[in-house]
């Protein structure tokens, strides 16, 4: 396979687990208020990836920004490089992991899988969302998840949805969707893994975002949150319509 097709490849199915990751970190924290929290500006060590907490409330909208890696073969790998927290009390928190994220996407069955073992050590800034800004430089692109909602959770294992997803791309732009049917992720803390359960509709709504292949300059300045936030609000209008899975895996 030609590098240009393989690049193809990445970018239309790749993505679609990178917009998914975003939620995983929110998953993994039981509840923001059982986490350290930290003074204004201030970073301070996460006592682990369930201590993720500093704004009082379950987050409602995560950004992160994502790196394309490879494909091997219908998979994709990918890395999340940082992430930021969003809560309804109008405070944010920035998120470092110890090393990045990384997960793999496989685009026949538009199922992802991401490990959390490299989550620490991470540190965690918390601020006002007009105080934090997402760091991009490298990303191929930022990706936000919003309207999220908890469906279940017991100690150690969470299921969540979210309804709406923004893209942010290096050229300047912004697209918002509304999804006709959420997209879940479940985390596991005993595994150390979160699984994305996506659809191919919503896999092609990426693939038209992110067909450049851009990537943003190595010395690209943080964006502020509260930009991202007003991007996404004037562009979201159109929705993202499901379609059903073309392949589900047989058992065994």
């Amino acid at each position: 396979m030609g590098i240009q097709m393989e690049r193809a490849i990445i970018i239309r199915y790749g993505l679609a687990a990178f917009a998914l990751i975003a939620l995983a970190l929110a998953a993994t924290a039981p509840a923001w208020g059982q986490g350290a929290a930290t003074a204004s500006g201030q970073s301070s060590p996460s006592n682990g990836i369930g201590g993720v907490g500093g704004t009082g409330n379950e987050p409602t909208d995560v950004y992160l920004t994502i790196a394309v890696e490879g494909m091997a073969g219908r998979t994709a790998n990918f890395a999340v490089m940082n992430s930021v927290l969003q809560g309804k009390d109008g405070r944010a928190v920035l998120v470092k992991t110890g090393a990045p994220l990384t997960g793999t996407y496989n685009v026949t069955t538009d199922m992802g899988y991401v490990s959390t073992v490299n989550f620490m050590p991470a540190t965690t800034t918390t601020d006002t969302v007009k105080n934090i800004s997402v760091p991009v430089a490298g990303a191929s692109a930022v990706l936000g998840l919003h309207d999220m909602t908890i469906l279940a959770k017991e100690k150690g294992y969470k299921v969540m949805q979210f309804g709406q997803a923004s893209f942010f791309t290096p050229n300047g732009s912004a697209m918002a969707y509304q999804l006709d049917r959420p997209v879940r992720v479940t985390y596991d803390e005993d595994r150390q893994l979160i699984v994305i359960d996506a659809h191919p509709s919503f896999t092609r709504q990426l693939a038209a975002v992110f067909g450049t292949g851009a990537t943003f300059p190595a010395g690209a300045l943080p964006v502020p949150l509260s930009s991202l936030m007003t991007a996404k609000k004037a562009a979201l209008g159109e929705k993202a319509g499901y379609e059903k899975p073309v392949y589900v895996a047989p058992p065994g």
